[in-house]
């Protein structure tokens, strides 16, 4: 076995226990599956791979990129289902 098929194991192994940890957090603390969870790992995986790969980039430069660019999409999405959320409250209260 090369050290390189090693070294790609242990990776995926660790980034699977990361996101098994997530998942425990949020349902301990929310008592709520978040399916989507794995998703925000994706969003920067590929980003960095193509930046990378397809584009030539410096790794650390994209990887701090990807990170950036993965925590503005989840405020973007947290504070629009907040926004939603407060025009159904809005609707709600205005009805009664």
């Amino acid at each position: 076995m090369s050290v390189g098929a090693v070294v790609l194991g242990v990776l995926n192994g660790l980034t699977i226990g990361l996101l098994a940890v997530g998942f425990v957090l949020v349902y301990k603390s929310n008592r709520f599956l978040n399916l989507a969870h794995a998703q925000l790992g994706t969003l920067s995986a590929v980003l960095v791979a193509k930046w990378v790969i397809d584009w030539g980039w410096n790794w650390w430069l994209a990887y701090v990129l990807a990170i950036e660019e993965a925590d503005e999409s989840v405020r973007h999405s947290v504070l629009r289902h907040r926004s939603i959320r407060l025009s159904a409250d809005r609707l709600a209260d205005a009805g009664h």
